[in-house]
């Protein structure tokens, strides 16, 4: 790197290229989605395109995470996430 450029410090993260997202788009025009659990407030419960037919969900929780706490789904987290793929993808 020269003094002239400067270094991009986005986090740029390597796309997960799982073995069902290879299956699930080799039978059509399909969709996968891929969740991940974040800290960031403000990406939560959002969903991004990162190539086509492959979306990245952002969820606070997936379950409760607490062995003090009875099992919980997270059910309005995934309501949230689901409404917000489905827009996505033009729905």
């Amino acid at each position: 790197m020269t003094a002239g450029e400067k270094e991009d410090k986005r986090y740029r993260p390597v796309l997960p290229n799982p073995p069902s997202f290879r299956t699930v788009t080799s039978y059509g025009r399909n969709r996968f989605l891929f969740v991940k659990k974040t800290l960031d407030v403000k990406m939560r419960f959002t969903v991004e395109q990162a190539k086509p037919g492959f979306f990245i969900g952002h969820i606070d929780r997936f379950s409760t995470e607490s062995e003090h706490e009875p099992f919980d789904h997270n059910y309005l987290g995934w309501e949230k996430l689901c409404r917000a793929a489905f827009a996505s993808c033009g729905g």
